[in-house]
């Protein structure tokens, strides 16, 4: 029988990799093992942690897979209004360090009680719901490092299938103990997986098969795995035998697919069972052999069937009619071992009738009757009913320009249609922020305000005067006065790490409302605007990059010289919506148009040292507008930066390019002896910090409890110790310990990179779960993460042990509220108008843009206007 399961997960990357290919997820794989079954698969769910799912006051619905429905619209109705029979929570892969009932650092919370509250709080509004747990596999990065040795690998494989899974052991038999009825399920994924690589079919798979990074994200292979385990676990059956795997999954994996089914089902049906006691061989009896009945007949007549006379038994066993079931629209009884039917008064059309052969042996089968009751005279086909559906007008929108001092009389209805012909009329006008509006002779008289100049935009509703109105819009451009004969000079627009013409230069295109991709755009032809940018930096922009071209159905094209300082394997990442593709000295190396908008793509590209032409083509249809290049590999020490060069000069006419740049010598590796020099920013940290020193024989910072220490404390800005052998702090001990503790703000949510660089063992906790750390074996070297922070306040902590030498800390953080140059944590743009200069405003004019910051600073009641 077909099964259907809507299923909502509480979920994080271990389901859902939003880094990787469509196919990087568990709920495509569900759904395409669920068709192959002639099953059906809803899934809704969301990223998060325990205890951002146990604090929401409704679960989060952010998630869409290629090819898989949702169950819920949560614009429409609420988490207890849809009725799900599966959720699954995901706890983190990193907190498998303390007990399931052991407090989170800095918190009096567990992960078991933030589960128990998650758990009652579903079950009170999905009560039907089965509730599982998912073992993800363990954090890679913080036990074993990455990449890993052959060896490593293997001893990551044992750590899933013993303690790892031990620790999900105890931590769902914990949740039922607190919740009696729950009946949680755990599905052993990374157990289950540990397995196969280690001790089934899949030994021979590899790091590089498996894993794309210390998290660890998986290939397609292991998400695909992962969900062969999902699907049994839920859906109670094997992954259908015929399923075709695609070749984007390993090739072992394909060749031993019959393998892996058959293990995975020996784990999650008989693991633990009792042997089967050998069969008790008997002599079966055969059930008879039925063959459906076809009679026809006319209205009024009575069929008799003798139904058993096609019928035979293997055993050659005496057949009997049993029984028959009844007729929807006759009569039916047995009279000497036939079935009689007789149709209802003034029935004709198709009836059937089921009936049960027996060989009095204790086999039976069922049989069909089919009766086709003719009519005497075909019914007249009734003639269709023909509605006129009224469609509704097609608007176009206006666009039109004013000088000062003007008034504007426009037809909107220019420009519009409607598909049944119908005379159109302009219905109502909205207002307008810097002026006034009326309707004169069916026509928008629009008079702006004196001395206003800029953008204005007016609503209007057109209807057919059939029931059918559609609302367009009105775009006003007020021209600026000419300007004086002798104008000040116009600023510089802002640029790249102090050098003249870093960035981009950038030529836009108003695009109709039919081009939907980058292909229909010509690039060549002549540009709408033109001007230049410091970056690409653009993330969920709901305002204009150029007010010529307006906010929706534009193109751009960037253009910038890179100079590239150390020859190798650069990776470039691009995030962009609607769609754009970067192109290398005219090789296009990334294109997102066939990916869903908004999506990170990223590709590894092998540079030449020198100057390289970057290209950066991009179409903008409706809605917000993303456009973020950033790229990481020798020649930013491996950090993740903005992508940005130096703007190319037209030497045709006469403009000099400015001299080369040298490239800044890359930073040496860190010496611990005798002294640990850090890279820092150059800038002064500007975040107050708490920081206490202790006094401590300890060798691990695992067995530090810094509360039970008095220690001298101070409040010093940023997170940074740098000396030879100095003491922790003024007054501290010469070795011990140290803590940080401070409460960061996020203005914008985003992806941050959290950089950390110690002589000795430190880490970053953020909200209370380790982030980065690094051990004596690190040599000084920078290691970081990226972690996804929503807007917002943050609990940091830092801890930091030196147990012999010189000192060094520094830390570091790098996402949008630091425009992506790494600055310390917690610091971002200090002057709000600085910074609406370099990004808000960064692709208009350099005179609207300088107007526009001037009215911030106004605003803001400064004083003066940093001009950069």
């Amino acid at each position: 029988m077909p099964v259907e399961i809507n299923q909502y997960i509480y979920g994080n990357s271990l389901v859902n990799f939003a880094g990787g290919s469509e196919q990087s997820n568990v709920p495509y794989w569900m759904n395409q093992f669920a068709e192959a079954g002639g099953n059906t698969y809803a899934a809704n769910g969301g990223y998060g942690f325990l205890r951002q799912f146990a604090d929401r006051e409704e679960p989060s619905n952010e998630w869409g897979f290629e090819g898989v429905t949702g169950l819920w619209d949560s614009d429409f109705a609420d988490f207890d209004e849809v009725a799900f029979d599966s959720v699954i929570l995901t706890p983190g892969n990193f907190i498998q360090g303390l007990a399931p009932n052991e407090p989170y650092p800095g918190d009096s919370r567990s992960p078991l009680e933030a589960s128990i509250d998650v758990v009652r709080d579903t079950m009170a509004e999905q009560p039907n719901a089965q509730f599982y747990i998912y073992e993800g596999w363990a954090d890679l990065g913080s036990n074993f490092g990455f990449p890993v040795s052959d060896s490593q690998l293997q001893q990551f494989h044992d750590y899933n299938a013993g303690e790892y899974h031990d620790w999900y052991v105890e931590y769902v038999e914990g949740i039922n103990d607190a919740v009696p009825g729950a009946d949680v399920q755990l599905i052993p994924v990374a157990s289950t997986m540990a397995e196969l690589f280690t001790d089934g079919p899949l030994q021979d798979l590899t790091l590089d098969d498996l894993y794309v990074d210390s998290a660890p994200h998986g290939t397609e292979t292991v998400y695909f795995l992962a969900s062969m385990i999902t699907y049994q676990a839920t859906f109670g059956e094997p992954v259908p035998a015929d399923f075709e795997v695609p070749n984007t999954v390993d090739p072992l994996v394909i060749q031993s697919f019959d393998a892996i089914n058959t293990r995975i089902a020996e784990v999650l049906g008989t693991d633990g069972a009792e042997p089967t006691p050998p069969p008790v061989v008997v002599e079966p009896n055969s059930d008879p052999i039925v063959e459906s009945e076809y009679t026809e007949l006319s209205q009024g007549d009575v069929a008799v069937i003798d139904v058993l006379a096609n019928d035979s038994d293997p055993d050659g066993d005496t057949l009997t009619l049993q029984s028959a079931g009844n007729a929807q629209n006759g009569s039916v009884e047995i009279i000497d071992g036939r079935v009689v039917y007789m149709p209802n008064e003034g029935f004709s059309g198709s009836d059937s009738i089921t009936y049960v052969v027996t060989d009095n042996e204790g086999g039976f089968v069922e049989g069909v009757v089919t009766v086709q009751v003719l009519a005497d005279e075909p019914a007249p086909e009734p003639e269709p009913i023909v509605v006129e559906l009224n469609s509704d007008p097609i608007v176009a929108g206006e666009y039109t320009e004013l000088s000062p001092g003007e008034v504007g009389f426009i037809d909107v209805l220019a420009n519009d249609s409607d598909p049944d012909g119908d005379a159109l009329s302009l219905q109502s006008v909205g207002g307008a922020a810097n002026g006034s509006v009326e309707i004169v002779d069916g026509r928008v008289l629009y008079t702006p305000n004196d001395g206003f100049a800029g953008r204005e935009t007016i609503s209007y509703v057109v209807t057919d005067n059939q029931g059918g109105f559609v609302e367009g819009e009105l775009r006003v451009q007020v021209l600026v006065g000419e300007s004086t004969p002798e104008p000040e000079p116009t600023p510089e627009p802002p640029v790249t790490g102090g050098i003249e013409g870093a960035g981009f230069a950038v030529a836009y295109f108003r695009i109709s409302d039919d081009v939907t991709n980058l292909s229909q755009v010509d690039f060549d032809a002549a540009p709408t605007a033109t001007g230049t940018v410091d970056a690409l930096q653009y993330i969920e922009v709901s305002g204009e990059f150029s007010p010529e071209v307006g906010a929706d159905n534009f193109a751009s094209i960037y253009t910038t010289v890179l100079n590239v300082t150390e020859a190798g394997a650069h990776e470039i990442f691009l995030l962009a919506d609607d769609y754009a593709r970067v192109m290398i000295d005219g090789e296009v190396v990334i294109d997102t148009s066939d990916t869903e908008a908004g999506d990170l793509s990223s590709r590894w590209y092998e540079f030449e040292e020198g100057a390289h032409e970057i290209q950066v083509q991009y179409i903008e249809i409706d809605g917000e507008q993303s456009l973020n290049l950033d790229w990481a590999g020798p020649s930013t020490g491996g950090a993740v930066e903005a992508l940005a060069g130096e703007i190319p000069f037209d030497t045709e006419e006469g403009v000099e390019p400015p001299a080369p740049v040298e490239p800044e010598a890359l930073i040496e590796p860190v010496e611990l002896e005798p002294s640990v020099e850090l890279d820092t920013p150059e800038a002064e940290p500007q975040t107050a910090f708490a920081a206490t020193a202790i006094e401590t024989n300890a060798t691990s910072l695992n067995d530090l409890d810094f509360a039970s220490h008095a220690g001298v404390s101070q409040i010093i800005n940023g997170v940074t110790l740098a000396s030879d052998d100095d003491t922790l702090l003024d007054g501290g001990p010469s070795e011990g310990a140290v803590q940080f503790t401070a409460q960061i703000s996020v203005e914008t949510s985003g992806l941050y990179e959290i950089g950390l660089a110690s002589d000795e063992q430190a880490q970053v906790n953020i909200s209370g779960l380790p982030v980065v750390n690094t051990g004596a074996d690190d040599d000084g070297a920078i290691q970081s993460n990226s972690i996804f922070l929503t807007s917002g306040t943050h609990n940091v902590e830092v801890q930091y042990l030196d147990t012999n030498g010189p000192q060094a800390l520094n830390v570091t953080w790098s996402g949008p509220d630091t425009e992506g140059e790494p600055m310390p944590i917690g610091d971002s743009a200090t002057d709000a108008v600085a910074a609406l200069f370099s990004t808000d405003v960064a692709a208009r004019s350099d005179e609207e843009a300088l107007e526009i910051a001037t009215k911030e600073a106004d605003d803001a009641e400064k004083e003066e206007l940093l001009i950069f």
